[in-house]
């Protein structure tokens, strides 16, 4: 899918300066910083200081479109504006073109809790395992298919974006997802 195809599927979105909208598209993020160029990015702006921020993260990335929430002052190129009150909705829609849900979902598990997060995940991903069933595992320590490091995670929880690229991987590969939960 290219830009021009993406952005029409889309119609609440409003156009601002999109430069080579032939340019595929295979890729969702909300890193700016780490963006691609086939990537589109989700990227929220609040207040004068996150636009700022977002002129900075903007200039050092490699986007090859960014939906925001709201205009900015200066023009910046492949930039799509986006309601405030649709950038959830348009955020969904997004996904469901570039990573829609697998026809098979595996079990979803999700352990929370104040301590023992990451062992819990990493026990029921094993045990999965020796009973038969491929299994992934995603939390503090990375994502991991049984032993195998797929990549390496951050942040305890994933974000929706994060999430759905994990379900649309891996989802119709493995039996079960273990994930560690933020209690907040």
């Amino acid at each position: 899918m290219n830009k021009r195809e993406l952005i029409a599927a889309i119609p609440t979105l409003k156009i601002e300066n999109i430069v080579n909208d032939q340019d595929e598209i295979n890729g969702v993020t909300s890193l700016l910083q780490d963006a691609k160029l086939n990537e589109v990015v989700f990227y929220k702006i609040h207040n004068a200081e996150s636009e700022q921020r977002f002129y900075q993260r903007y200039n050092e990335s490699r986007a090859g479109l960014v939906i925001i929430n709201r205009p900015v002052q200066q023009e910046v190129a492949n930039i799509v504006v986006c309601d405030e009150n649709q950038f959830a909705q348009t955020q969904e829609k997004v996904l469901d073109l570039i990573y829609p849900m697998p026809a098979k979902m595996p079990k979803l598990v999700g352990i929370t809790g104040t301590n023992g997060k990451t062992t819990t995940v990493n026990l029921c991903m094993q045990l999965a395992q020796q009973l038969g069933h491929q299994a992934l595992s995603v939390g503090t320590l990375g994502i991991y298919l049984g032993e195998t490091v797929i990549y390496p995670n951050e942040l305890t929880t994933p974000g929706i974006i994060e999430f759905r690229k994990i379900l649309h991987q891996y989802g119709e590969r493995v039996a079960a997802i273990f994930f560690e939960f933020s209690s907040h």
